[in-house]
């Protein structure tokens, strides 16, 4: 998804249709360089355990995957780096590490552009006109949004006509109104991390509670007690209720399951939350009681 960002994106994309936390949009492409995105993003935290960003410095392309469910893209640097490139001839041309690294993922997935006009030639030539034979010319389509009455700039045209009915042009009626009508569509839509690791479940432990427990399987989790609570969880951020069947994906996503020197295992934190049984390696006891009428949960050291 290609975006020429703005503050509207903290309280549209976000907040209306959620779809970075349901992982409906993985890769955010931006020409600008406001920091709205970043600042989304850090408020959507600890749900969003981790969002890469690429191309802030030069040659800065470690943290970019095909595969990264969550990342931003500064295609023309960023400001606070002092890489921003913001003139004539700095946009005649995106670096060429960068078009490498991106080439894939735009050749291969649906590229939708919202409120971006196609005026710089480093995107259009460079990303797109580029990539008109190694993607069999954008066979999974370029969606590109334009408000009603208002024709596409002369470098859109021309990207329409080399890729034919592979080109979508979107009228739409505004920013706020195509995400209120996103939001309406895409309601209990999800994707849940399969199949390959997300990089939440990868990254080294930070703190104590993300540490996996040795000799703990996700088998003396409690099942019941998980699935309960994270079915409340998703209904409290928006998402699609969880499943049996999507939990794991769900605990690996939040990082309460991750890699450990066992195979995939709960972390401490995990295990206070929903083991039967605390290890005794953690140092602590649990009971439960009941206070209110609703039961509790309580911890001492041992």
């Amino acid at each position: 998804m290609a975006y020429n960002s703005s503050a509207k994106l903290e309280t549209c994309v976000f907040t209306k249709t959620k779809a970075p936390l349901r992982g409906l949009v993985w890769t955010f492409l931006t020409t600008n360089f406001e920091p709205c995105l970043p600042r989304a993003f850090h408020a959507k935290q600890p749900h969003l355990k981790r969002v890469a960003e690429v191309n802030c410095g030069r040659g800065d392309f470690a943290e970019f995957s095909v595969y990264a469910r969550r990342q931003l893209v500064w295609v023309h640097g960023r400001a606070e780096k002092y890489t921003d490139r913001n003139i004539l001839e700095e946009v005649q041309h995106l670096d060429p590490g960068l078009v490498a690294c991106l080439r894939p993922l735009v050749d291969h997935s649906p590229v939708f552009v919202m409120g971006y006009r196609g005026a710089e030639p480093s995107v259009m030539d460079d990303l797109f006109m580029g990539g008109l034979a190694s993607s069999q010319n954008y066979r999974n389509g370029v969606y590109w949004c334009v408000l009603r009455d208002e024709s596409l700039h002369p470098n859109v045209e021309r990207l329409e006509r080399a890729i034919g009915r592979n080109f979508h042009k979107l009228e739409i009626d505004g920013f706020d109104e195509l995400m209120g009508e996103l939001a309406i569509e895409l309601k209990g839509e999800d994707l849940y991390a399969t199949g390959r690791a997300p990089a939440a479940s990868l990254q080294p432990p930070q703190a104590f509670d993300e540490q996996t427990v040795p000799g703990v399987s996700l088998s003396d989790l409690d099942q019941d007690l998980t699935l309960s609570t994270l079915v409340k969880y998703c209904e409290t951020v928006g998402r699609a209720a969880v499943t049996v069947d999507t939990l794991p994906a769900l605990l690996r996503e939040l990082g309460l399951v991750r890699a450990g020197p066992e195979g995939d295992g709960p972390t401490v934190g995990c295990c206070l939350l929903f083991a039967r049984e605390l290890p005794i390696v953690l140092g602590m006891r649990r009971w439960r009681s009941r206070a209110k009428g609703r039961a509790v949960q309580s911890f001492a050291a041992i």
